[in-house]
């Protein structure tokens, strides 16, 4: 399924909530897992990615407000989306990614993509008719 096919308002909330592959993946591990908090730590094990990354990326949800932080030892967060409206749309979009995840990620790359393309559009030099 190419991302031109899936429904708009997954890719509208892909556009606007999930930058890139990490942070689908995170979200996705963080949805599925509603009762258990998190550390930067746990969710770097989770997806063997870099710790920095991991609090980068949960720092991003926490102030899309799709997760509760708590501080002790350590800063935990825990999936709890903070309006009716973001838990519905993360439920369909965790329901999209079970049955189409190719096409999520590439919604995800697509979406990420595209700003980086219009960018270096806007410096590539373009050939026309020399007036001479």
């Amino acid at each position: 399924m190419s991302p031109s096919k899936v429904p708009k308002e997954i890719r509208d909330f892909v556009a606007r909530f999930l930058p890139s592959v990490e942070h689908l993946e995170t979200f996705i591990v963080l949805q599925r897992n509603t009762m258990r908090s998190w550390s930067a730590s746990d969710i770097s094990q989770e997806l063997r990615i870099p710790e920095s990354t991991a609090a980068d990326l949960l720092e991003r949800l926490a102030s899309d407000n799709f997760l509760d932080v708590k501080i002790s030892n350590e800063i935990l967060y825990r999936f709890n989306p903070a309006t009716a409206a973001l838990e519905a749309a993360s439920a369909r979009c965790a329901e999209f990614y079970v049955r189409e995840r190719i096409a999520m990620m590439n919604t995800v790359m697509a979406a990420a993509i595209g700003p980086m393309h219009d960018f270096a559009e806007a410096f590539r030099i373009k050939k026309g008719k020399s007036d001479g």
